[in-house]
């Protein structure tokens, strides 16, 4: 099967995220608020916007994890928290500090003597968890200077790098993509044909992708004949085949690597 023609992108939400389960621990989360913006620009489609307050108790320490989108404004209202990086590093926020989580950074949250009451304030493509449980991890690295003088061999999270270059590519297209982990894989593929004519169409993940891998074999599950960037956000594509049975797959790609398939189609040309 032969690529002829890309259509523009009809695009949804960006940023990266699955929700990997969620453990219990003693703090209580009450939710504040919960609501919906119906386009937000750095996600390209809706997001939930959710506030709630954490209380901690004395001396407890939260589990490894991470938060998508816009990553966790916070508020500390009573006691001393403290925000331990998964690279290593602590830093100590007294009563009255407000600070940013950063987005997709794996970290836990510890308290000291006394109680700790904060106000966090979350944005996530609409649907997606706003914290995700994370293995004790270096990452994701938010800087370009994090790569420097071999600071990319540390990363283990939510993948590690093969290079320096590797590592600043990942943070400068996580910037835009706003990933902390590879898409979900697409769904509903549909393949219509004329002739040898076909025109691909599947749907877009709930969380976005910066491009599509189109792949195609002789039996289920193979690529042997076409593994396809499509290089594009469009989730539709044209192009034309021989005579032949095709097993054809989408795979979605964003900074942080490629989904699992879609649904596998059966197209058959006489």
């Amino acid at each position: 099967m032969r690529t002829t023609l890309l259509k523009r992108a009809i695009v949804a939400g960006v940023g990266a995220v699955i929700l990997i389960g969620v453990t219990v621990y003693a703090a209580t989360s009450v939710t504040i608020g919960v609501g919906t913006f119906p386009h937000f620009e750095p996600f390209g489609g809706p997001a939930t916007i959710t506030t709630r307050t954490l209380s901690i108790s004395a001396n407890e320490v939260l589990g490894w994890h991470q938060h998508p989108g816009v990553g966790a404004y916070t508020i500390v209202k009573t006691g001393t928290l403290t925000l331990e990086d998964g690279c290593g590093g602590e830093v100590v926020y007294p009563p009255g500090s407000a600070f940013v989580e950063r987005p997709g950074r794996v970290h836990r949250g510890k308290a000291g003597a006394v109680p700790v009451e904060t106000v966090q304030t979350f944005v996530v493509p609409a649907g997606l968890a706003f914290s995700v449980n994370a293995p004790q991890s270096c990452g994701a690295p938010l800087a370009v200077e994090e790569c420097a003088n071999n600071g990319w061999t540390a990363f283990t999270y939510p993948r590690t790098f093969s290079n320096q270059a590797d590592c600043v590519n990942y943070v400068r297209e996580g910037r835009v993509t706003g990933c902390t982990i590879p898409p979900t894989a697409p769904a509903n593929l549909a393949i219509s044909r004329t002739g040898s004519a076909v025109q691909l169409t599947w749907s877009v993940p709930p969380s976005g992708a910066t491009g599509y891998v189109v792949r195609a074999g002789s039996a289920p599950g193979q690529s042997n004949y076409v593994d396809y960037e499509t290089g594009s956000t469009a989730n539709t594509l044209a192009a034309t085949a021989p005579p032949g049975t095709y097993y054809v797959r989408v795979h979605a790609r964003n900074a942080c690597g490629l989904s699992g398939a879609s649904n596998e189609f059966t197209l058959v040309i006489p």
